[in-house]
C-alpha cells in the first residue's frame, strides 16, 4: 500500500533518482516515517449529558512495527465560564485528555455518563466490554469486562440510554451453502458480488441488526447471550447494515424514544453489482413489524439517516441517479407524522457529505467547495444555505446536548486530525487535543498556495502549490506533480495519511496538484464533465496546469519533473506516458491499463458503465473504451515508470 512508510520511501527513492534531489534535504522536514507514525484519532462520541467525549488514538511505532490503540476522554465545556477563548484557535481546555487505557478496545460508545463500552477482541472476535470510568478520571486503572458472548461477534454497536436498548450488528448465516461438503471449501454464488474491494464474500452470510434490552448491575456482570437478542432482519434476511465496504454506526440511528431504528441497506437484488441502490428503512425495536423502506422510489444511493431531536423528522443524503456513485447529494427530510418527504439543497450546486440536526428547523452539513471542506447550516423551512466555517476541514460532527456546541475532528494541509469543540454562536473552534503537536514542532511544514488558470473548455481550473522546505529563490528545484484518484475526487485543504504533499515538499520538491475537470466541489456540471472523457479534458487540464506552474515558478527545473498518481491518477499516468514526454519519471499506483479489460475483471460494474457510458460490448460505449485506453498507446511509452499494485485490489485486479 502507498500508505506505508516502506512504499512511500520507495516512491521517493525513485523520484529522487530521476530528479536528482540534493541529499541535504533527506535529513530534514517531514518524512514518510513521520507520516505513518502520526497519532490517529477515531470519531469522538459525546456522553449522554454532554460532559465528556470518548475516542481512541492509534499510534504506529516504526521501530517495533507495532500499533498501539489508546482510549481517551476529554471534558467538554458546560458553561461560558468553562469555555475556552474560542477566538484563539490554538486554545485548549485546562483539563487535557484523560488516558483510560491502552489496547482495551475500539469504537467506544456510552451506556451512561459513567459507563463506557468498547469493542474488545476476544478469541479472534470482537465482543462488547464495559467499564465504569469514574476511577479513570481520578487516575486509577480500570478494567473492561466482557458482556457479550456471541458466536459471530459484534461489528458495530450503539446504546440507547433512555430505553436501555443495545443495538449492534453481527454476521449471521442466512442459508447453508447447498454444495458444501466435508473437506470442500467450494462456494456457490447465484448473484454478484462474489468479491468486493479486498474481500471474497461468503454467499451465505449477511450483516444483520440486532437489539437486546440491557440493564447493567453495579458490578457489570450482565452477559448478553444469543437467546437474549432480537434479529430485526428475520423477515427480510437479505438486508444488511452497515453498507459494505465502508459502513459504520452512521448507517443506523435510534429514535429519541428508542422505539424505532432508522438504517440503510443495499437493496437486495441480483443486479447489485450494476447499481448503487441503497435505501433508508425504519423498523420497530421490538421486532414486531418488518422493515419499511422510506426511499423505495429512489434508485440511487441513500445514506447517513438521522433523527431530529423530537423524533418527528428523519434526514438523510440522497443521490438521485442510479448507478452513478459520484452523483450530487441532496438532503431529504421525512416527516413521520405526515409521511411526507421534503427535498432540500436541490438548487444548491454543491454536494453535502454529512448531515446532523441542530434543532427541528436547522441542519448542519459539510460539503466540498473550491478546494476546501466547509461547514454550512440549512434552514429546513426556507432551504436557505449559509456558510459558517472554512478555516479547516471538519468532520465527524457530534452535537453536544444542552449546549450550543458540537465536537468534531479538524485537520488541514498543516496538521492531522485534532479534536475540537465548535461554538455555534461565534462559529469558532477550540482545540481539545494536541497529540501530534510536539512532533510536528520539529518538522517544518510547507505552506500551501492556491492558484487558478484557464484549462479545458477555456474554464477556470483550481490547483494547489507547495514550495520545498528551505526554499531559496536563487536555486533550482524538481517538481512532484501529483494526480488525484476518483476520478471524482479533489485536492482539498485537508490532511492525507497516504498521498500527502508535505512528504514530497520536505524532500526538496515543489509540489503541484490540479483539480481537473471531474473533480468534486466545483459544481455538478464540472464533476460530470469527466464522464466518457477520461483522457480528454482532465489530461488537458493537467498539461495546462503544469505549464502554468512552470511559467509562474522559474525556480522549478523543467528537466526534473515527476508525475505521480493513484487509482484514476494511475490511469492518467499511463495516459500521460503515451501522450507526453514532459516528465523525467512517472509513478503509477493501481492505475488502469486497459478500460475494456478492467470492466471484465472489476466487481463494481456500475462504476465502469457510468464512467464510460455503457459496456464494452455496447457499440457506442465501446468507442469510448477504445478511445481512452492507455494500452493502445503503450508503444509510445519511453518514460521510466514505477508501477505499484496489490493482489487483493479487486476493483482493479493486477492480472
Amino acid at each position: 500500500m502507498v500508505g506505508s512508510a516502506f512504499s512511500v520511501s520507495r516512491i521517493l527513492l525513485l523520484v529522487s533518482s530521476c530528479c536528482l534531489v540534493s541529499a541535504d534535504f533527506a535529513s530534514y522536514g517531514f518524512t514518510a516515517e513521520d507520516l505513518v507514525s502520526m497519532h490517529k484519532l477515531s470519531n469522538p462520541v459525546v456522553s449522554p449529558k454532554g460532559h465528556m467525549t470518548a475516542y481512541t488514538v492509534s499510534h504506529y511505532n516504526t521501530s517495533t512495527t507495532i500499533t498501539t490503540r489508546s482510549l481517551y476522554l476529554s471534558h467538554l465545556p458546560q458553561s461560558e465560564s468553562e469555555h475556552p477563548n474560542l477566538s484563539t484557535p490554538e486554545t485548549a481546555l485546562a483539563t487535557g485528555p484523560v488516558l483510560v487505557g491502552s489496547d482495551v478496545g475500539s469504537d467506544p460508545f456510552w451506556m451512561s455518563d459513567s459507563v463506557l463500552a468498547v469493542l474488545c477482541s476476544r478469541e479472534g472476535l470482537n465482543q462488547i466490554c464495559v467499564s465504569n470510568i469514574t476511577n479513570a478520571l481520578e487516575g486509577t486503572p480500570v478494567e473492561f469486562k466482557q458482556i457479550t458472548q456471541l458466536v459471530h461477534g459484534v461489528t458495530t454497536a450503539k446504546y440507547h440510554t433512555a430505553s436501555g436498548l443495545l443495538a449492534f450488528t453481527s454476521t449471521v448465516v442466512v442459508a447453508p451453502n447447498p454444495r458444501k461438503v466435508k473437506g470442500s471449501s467450494a462456494m456457490v454464488y447465484d448473484k454478484l458480488f462474489v468479491r468486493h474491494w479486498d474481500t471474497y464474500l461468503d454467499p451465505t452470510a449477511r450483516s444483520h441488526l440486532f437489539v437486546a434490552r440491557l440493564t447493567l448491575d453495579a458490578l457489570h456482570t450482565t452477559v448478553v447471550k444469543e437467546g437474549d437478542v432480537v434479529d430485526l432482519f428475520t423477515s427480510q434476511p437479505d438486508l444488511e447494515t452497515p453498507v459494505a465496504p465502508f459502513g459504520s454506526t452512521t448507517d443506523y440511528d435510534f429514535s429519541p424514544d428508542g422505539t424505532t431504528i432508522v438504517f440503510t441497506s443495499r437493496v437486495p437484488e441480483r443486479k447489485a453489482a450494476w447499481n448503487t441502490n441503497t435505501d433508508v428503512y425504519t423498523i420497530l425495536t421490538d421486532g414486531t413489524q418488518p422493515p419499511v423502506s422510506l426511499s423505495k422510489k429512489n434508485l440511487g444511493a441513500d445514506s447517513l439517516p438521522t433523527f431530529s431531536p423530537s423524533g418527528d423528522l428523519i434526514a438523510w443524503l440522497q443521490m438521485r441517479e442510479p448507478g452513478y456513485e459520484s452523483d450530487k447529494n441532496v438532503i431529504v427530510v421525512y416527516n413521520r407524522i405526515k409521511a411526507t418527504q421534503h427535498i432540500l439543497t436541490k438548487k444548491w450546486d454543491r454536494s453535502p457529505s454529512s448531515v446532523a440536526f441542530l434543532s427541528e428547523t436547522l441542519l448542519v452539513i459539510t460539503a466540498q467547495d473550491k478546494g476546501h471542506n466547509r461547514v454550512f447550516t440549512v434552514d429546513i423551512t426556507t432551504d436557505k444555505v449559509v456558510e459558517r466555517y472554512s478555516d479547516s476541514t471538519l468532520h465527524s460532527i457530534s452535537v453536544v446536548p444542552g449546549t450550543n456546541t458540537f465536537t468534531a475532528l479538524s485537520n488541514s494541509m498543516l496538521y492531522p486530525d485534532k479534536l475540537v469543540v465548535m461554538d455555534m454562536e461565534k462559529w469558532t473552534v477550540a482545540f481539545l487535543t494536541h497529540f501530534n503537536d510536539e512532533h510536528l514542532a520539529s518538522r517544518e511544514l510547507a505552506l500551501s498556495e492556491e492558484f487558478w488558470f484557464k484549462g479545458a473548455k477555456n474554464e477556470k481550473v483550481h490547483g494547489w502549490l507547495l514550495k520545498p522546505h528551505y526554499f531559496n529563490k536563487d536555486k533550482k528545484y524538481p517538481l512532484a506533480f501529483l494526480i488525484h484518484g476518483g476520478p471524482e475526487g479533489a485536492w482539498n485543504d485537508d490532511w492525507s495519511y497516504r498521498w500527502n504533499p508535505q512528504v514530497f515538499a520536505a524532500q526538496g520538491y515543489f509540489v503541484a496538484v490540479i483539480n481537473f475537470h471531474g473533480s468534486t466541489g466545483f459544481g455538478s456540471e464540472f464533476t460530470r464533465s469527466i464522464l466518457g472523457n477520461w483522457g480528454g479534458a482532465p489530461f488537458e487540464d493537467n498539461m495546462k496546469g503544469l505549464k502554468y506552474v512552470l511559467e509562474q515558478n522559474p525556480q522549478i527545473d523543467h528537466r526534473r519533473v515527476a508525475a505521480l498518481g493513484a487509482s484514476y491518477g494511475g490511469f492518467m499516468i499511463n495516459w500521460i506516458n503515451g501522450h507526453s514526454k514532459k516528465f523525467a519519471c512517472l509513478v503509477n499506483h493501481d492505475g488502469i491499463f486497459d478500460p475494456r479489460s478492467a470492466y471484465f475483471s472489476t466487481e463494481e460494474l456500475f462504476f465502469k458503465e457510468s464512467e464510460f457510458k455503457g459496456t464494452p460490448y455496447d457499440r457506442k460505449a465501446a468507442k469510448l473504451y477504445e478511445k481512452y485506453s492507455p494500452a493502445l498507446y503503450s508503444h509510445k511509452w519511453v518514460t521510466p515508470t514505477l508501477v505499484i499494485h496489490s493482489e487483493r485490489d479487486y476493483r482493479l485486479p493486477y492480472h
